[in-house]
């Protein structure tokens, strides 16, 4: 498994959450299954998907052998809850996947303010948790 561009988006509003974005490649022969998000600095991480004007919580994220997952704005992402004051933009944090058969994986997140980037949280204006 291989997890690149980590980054973590700080909410523009301290105490709303943030959102984390990657990409996991599974270079290994059988699929995997991350079955749980932890980032340093959070009291809660969750996996969700956006689809349409909804967004809905991820129990897992099945992954096929020689695939990828993508973690996105408007797409897959990593709802980020009760963040440490500690993150600030410009410093990186720790993302850790923990996956159906035990197995975890860790990786930086780079941390980013709110509005680096006009997709930062897709169009989350009306979604319904």
């Amino acid at each position: 498994m291989v997890l690149s561009a980590g980054r973590l988006v700080l909410p523009a509003v301290t105490g709303n959450p943030g959102a984390a974005y990657f990409t996991l490649a599974n270079q290994g022969n059988a699929p995997a299954v991350i079955s749980t998000v932890a980032i340093d600095g959070a009291a809660q991480a969750e996996m969700h998907e956006t689809t349409g004007t909804s967004m809905q919580p991820l129990p897992t994220v099945a992954i096929r052998a020689g695939g990828s997952a993508i973690f996105a704005p408007g797409g897959k992402h990593v709802m980020v809850f009760s963040l440490a004051p500690r993150l600030a933009p410009g410093t990186s944090t720790q993302i850790t996947l923990t996956f159906s058969d035990g197995s975890k994986l860790s990786g930086p997140l780079k941390i980013e303010a709110a509005g680096a980037s006009a997709s930062d949280m897709g169009d989350m204006a009306g979604m319904k948790m």
